[in-house]
């Protein structure tokens, strides 16, 4: 379900989609990613729905209902891809293509669910998409191909993972 509302005070929603009263200062652990024309703010607390709030921030558009919850994401293939959902901690979700909005639900890649850790970062590097997971048994993945169709998962290492989803850097 997605939901909007134009007010900017208690623009949150849980995952349920009621509105909650908390300030956005008082909120912390924020990760933010841009695409199609939206600012997304991700949050690990789990009763706060993602918010979508376009660049003319016209309204503020909360991911809720039968849509996931999610603390990150990154733009790869023109796809808003996401995770950390506490229901499904191994679970990596994609977007509908070029809409931030939609498909959540129906784009999954299950990341080996049974070994007893979650997705806690998403990097893009190289044109592919790299999975860190941990913190019991850390391992990375890598999401290669351009569509659905040609998406394919490789395991990189099983030996090392990531404690979270602002814990991976680039360097050459």
């Amino acid at each position: 379900t997605i939901s909007s509302h134009s007010s900017t005070s208690n623009a949150f929603k849980d995952t349920s989609g009621n509105l909650l009263n908390r300030d956005f200062e008082a909120l912390h652990n924020w990760t933010v990613s841009e695409f199609e024309g939206y600012t997304i703010f991700m949050n690990d607390d789990d009763e706060i729905a993602p918010l979508l709030i376009p660049h003319d921030f016209s309204t503020f558009v909360s991911i809720t209902g039968a849509e996931p919850n999610f603390s990150m994401g990154v733009v790869y293939q023109n796809r808003f891809w996401v995770a950390g959902d506490p229901d499904h901690p191994s679970r990596l979700y994609y977007s509908d293509l070029n809409d931030p909005t939609a498909g959540y639900s129906a784009n999954i890649i299950d990341i080996d669910p049974a070994d007893g850790s979650e997705i806690t970062a998403l990097y893009v590097f190289r044109d592919r998409l790299f999975v860190f997971k941990g913190p019991n048994k850390g391992s990375i993945h890598v999401i290669a191909g351009k569509t659905p169709s040609t998406f394919t998962r490789d395991t990189f290492s099983t030996k090392v993972g990531c404690c979270g989803p602002n814990a991976v850097i680039e360097f050459s």
